[in-house]
């Protein structure tokens, strides 16, 4: 029994120093591959001799298949440099989308972003939604126009991108995309009638005439103030307004409005006091810009009635003592030539 008992120990003593240094070497950390670009350009030698682009910087730069993409982004992307479509599903490799951010992957690069991360700068917009050149147009809408994203004047003609007129309908690039039209063609839905001509929102009135934004500032005669802003930009439509006076129905005050860009000022301050209704009205300030780029802009000040009428008792003294001047000229005339 004895003989048994020693027997397994010394077997199992035996097995564990078999094992001890297989499970060492398991534990062993690989060594990390080192790449070798013996010509700096970015690229692993062995990368470029396995699809036999050969040698030299110049590599780097060079789109062997014409897919859009450079040898350098292909590798970057894991992509055959020699196969305008790697993955053979009928999309070139610079059409496909690797990251799903709506922007293309040679749009990333002309954008100067990473393809393989929809937030290339981790700031919470994706990058398709980025205005990296602050012309209010994002980097989606600036491929889909035709400009640059990152030159807020892309033809260098003084006017910024979402301001030009790509399809000459008479809206603004930015206007377009916010009304959901084709900024590249004047008659997106092609039914013959040209999209600033067109009632998206369906109000009875067209587009081009529609209001963009507008600001009313109010005081009456007790210095309270009221400030009304409204804008509809950025496919939103946006209401802020503060109220020291208290005027009723001010979520309905737009509708109220019926402001064309054919008014005079006095017809838009006479039509906004209207809408207003509000009897002691001291001053009032309209600002207005409408989808056509048109903008109107209109201030009025009413003097208080105790202003007015110490205004009028002045000029009936001053009137009086007119007439006591011309009195006593008269008298001490009549008195010299008396003498």
């Amino acid at each position: 029994m004895k003989r048994i008992v020693i027997g397994a120990v010394l077997a199992s003593l035996v097995v564990s120093q078999a094992v001890g240094p297989v499970e060492a070497k398991s534990k062993a950390k690989k060594k990390p591959v080192v790449q070798v670009d013996r010509d700096k350009n970015g690229i692993p030698d062995a990368w470029q001799k396995q699809y036999h682009l050969g040698y030299g910087k110049q590599v780097a730069t060079k789109d062997h298949d014409r897919d859009g993409l450079t040898n350098a982004q292909e590798y970057q992307l894991r992509l055959n440099p020699t196969k305008s479509d790697s993955d053979r599903d009928g999309i070139k490799d610079g059409k496909e989308d690797a990251d799903r951010d709506s922007l293309t992957n040679q749009q990333e690069y002309t954008a100067h972003l990473n393809p393989l991360k929809k937030d290339s700068d981790q700031d919470g917009i994706s990058d398709d939604k980025e205005d990296q050149d602050q012309d209010r147009l994002t980097t989606r809408e600036e491929f889909i126009v035709g400009t640059q994203p990152l030159k807020n004047d892309s033809d260098r003609d003084g006017i910024k991108d979402n301001e030009e007129d790509r399809d000459r309908d008479t809206l603004i690039n930015e206007d377009e995309f916010e009304l959901g039209s084709d900024p590249t063609k004047a008659d997106s839905d092609q039914d013959g009638t040209r999209d600033d001509q067109e009632d998206t929102d369906q109000d009875g009135v067209q587009n081009d005439q529609e209001l963009k934004r507008i600001m009313i500032k109010v005081t009456d005669t007790n210095k309270k103030k009221f400030e009304w802003r409204y804008s509809n930009e950025h496919q939103r439509k946006e209401l802020r307004f503060k109220d020291e006076i208290g005027i009723t129905d001010v979520a309905t005050l737009k509708d109220r409005l019926l402001v064309t860009p054919s008014m005079t000022e006095e017809e838009l301050l006479t039509l906004v006091a209207q809408a207003l209704q509000l009897p002691n009205i001291k001053t009032l300030h309209v600002q207005i810009k409408f989808y056509n780029g048109q903008e109107l802009e209109s201030e009025d000040e009413h003097s208080d009635d105790d202003d007015s009428s110490d205004d009028s008792e002045d000029d009936d003294q001053d009137d009086d003592s007119d007439d006591h001047g011309d009195d006593d000229g008269d008298d001490h005339g009549d008195h010299g030539d008396d003498d």
